[in-house]
């Protein structure tokens, strides 16, 4: 689910051969629903699918980009993706083609014709577009080159600024570097580098940038990232699934909660809302799903 710059809310949801969008003129108004055809690639055997990655872009002059990215996950098939874009505040949505036709990726447009993706399979990367998806070339990055011991995370953007998280090596020598971009995706230069001990979750609002990588820690930069500082945030909760940035002091947070009081046993998967309004110290939290219980 995504709130637009114009105020409207999407919703998403796969049922195989279609795309369910749901829409809503504000919090107080009926859903409209349509059935988007996607077009999976041939011989492709439907499977469970589900949305895997849903961006909205603010570009600062009163219109939005809407990305959505759908995975088709069947057992003969593997993982297929297929990326929808709007550029008129999700109204409508076009599908745009992919570098393959398997892996997992995750992407962010600034226009219909111009974004990145990332992601892939054993090998994860980051490619970027400026004809709509015709054709992906990879980015520009100092010191990286795709491997098995590299994880991207998913690209966010604020106006013409994109950010990519990257960790590279395994174990205690594993290092996150946050990446930006102001061409487009074409190429990238590190903003910072930490030790890599959790998620890879990055906000973006003007010059404020948060980077979450480690649990219940924030490394915030107000300055487009030319200096940061560290943010201790214990009622975080340990797994950060997606922030959005509202302001330099206020974030509001998806975080999920899991694990089991036994073997095998007690075990639990919650899913909140967390918001701070004082730069993340602090987090307050609404239950958005029931416990489960296994």
């Amino acid at each position: 689910m995504t709130v637009t710059e114009q105020g409207s809310i999407l919703a998403m949801d796969s049922s195989g051969s279609n795309l369910e969008i749901f829409r809503a003129s504000n919090a107080n108004s009926p859903w409209t629903h349509e059935s988007l055809p996607i077009r999976w690639p041939p011989g492709v055997a439907l499977g469970p699918t589900y949305v895997s990655n849903l961006v909205n872009v603010e570009d600062n002059y009163g219109t939005d980009v809407t990305s959505i990215s759908v995975n088709e996950g069947g057992a003969q098939t593997g993982n297929v993706p297929a990326l929808f874009v709007s550029d008129d505040g999700g109204r409508t949505f076009a599908q745009l083609d992919l570098p393959t036709n398997y892996g997992t990726y995750q992407t962010t447009m600034l226009s219909s014709s111009a974004g990145v993706i990332t992601g892939g399979n054993s090998y994860q990367g980051v490619w970027f577009t400026t004809d709509g998806g015709k054709n992906w070339e990879p980015a520009s990055i100092p010191g990286f080159a795709p491997s098995p011991y590299s994880t991207v995370g998913t690209p966010v953007a604020f106006g013409t600024q994109i950010y990519v998280p990257i960790a590279l090596g395994v174990g205690a020598n594993a290092k996150t570097t946050l990446y930006e971009s102001t061409d487009g995706g074409a190429s990238f230069k590190a903003l910072t580098t930490q030790n890599h001990v959790g998620s890879l979750i990055v906000a973006a609002n003007g010059p404020d940038i948060w980077l979450f990588n480690a649990p219940h820690e924030i490394v915030e930069s107000s300055n487009h990232g030319l200096s940061w500082t560290t943010v201790s945030s214990p009622t975080l909760a340990k797994e950060v699934a997606s922030v959005e940035l509202v302001s330099p002091t206020k974030a509001v947070a998806t975080t999920i909660n899991y694990g089991c009081t036994g073997f095998k046993t007690g075990c639990y998967y919650n899913t909140y809302q967390q918001a701070t309004t004082n730069s993340g110290k602090t987090w307050t939290e609404n239950a958005l799903s029931p416990t489960f219980n296994d």
